[in-house]
């Protein structure tokens, strides 16, 4: 009796566990949040090949910049590629899921006269990339939501 007591209280003791392990992990993956954007700037010794992250943004704490940054990416305007070097960007910015645990989309951004330039990597890298460009009104508040600096 008392050892079939023990074999139960054993099995109830490891469902719970095994429960609570589960309950963990997915309690754990909704704290993270769903997007983040990162911004880099070139390095100042090494421009061409290495990045500073300067801030991160998230839909935790900046929904409203995130939600702006997607409204002003999708309203940018494709253009005809121009003869622009990939690795002398003025910003660099990743949209990431942390949730999920992968990058959705990496950007290169020039800032020329009072427009901006969005290089979206075509393939693995930015050998081939597409284009858009945003408006004067546009880059200024792509600039606000960022936190430019020059």
């Amino acid at each position: 009796m008392k050892r079939k007591f023990a074999i139960s209280l054993g099995i109830i003791f490891g469902l719970v566990l095994l429960i609570g392990l589960i309950k963990k992990d997915f309690i754990l993956n909704r704290l993270k949040p769903s997007r983040e954007i990162v911004i880099s700037y070139p390095d100042e010794k090494h421009p061409e090949d290495m990045l500073n992250i300067d801030k991160k943004l998230n839909d935790y704490k900046d929904q409203h910049k995130i939600d702006l940054l997607d409204s002003l990416l999708y309203n940018a305007k494709d253009i005809e590629n121009i003869n622009l070097n990939p690795k002398k960007m003025d910003v660099q910015i990743m949209i990431n899921s942390p949730r999920e645990g992968v990058g959705l989309m990496e950007l290169r951004l020039w800032f020329k006269d009072d427009i901006c330039l969005i290089g979206n990597r075509v393939g693995e890298n930015f050998d081939e990339i597409r284009l858009k460009k945003l408006d004067k009104e546009s880059t200024k508040t792509l600039k606000e939501v960022i936190r430019y600096k020059k």
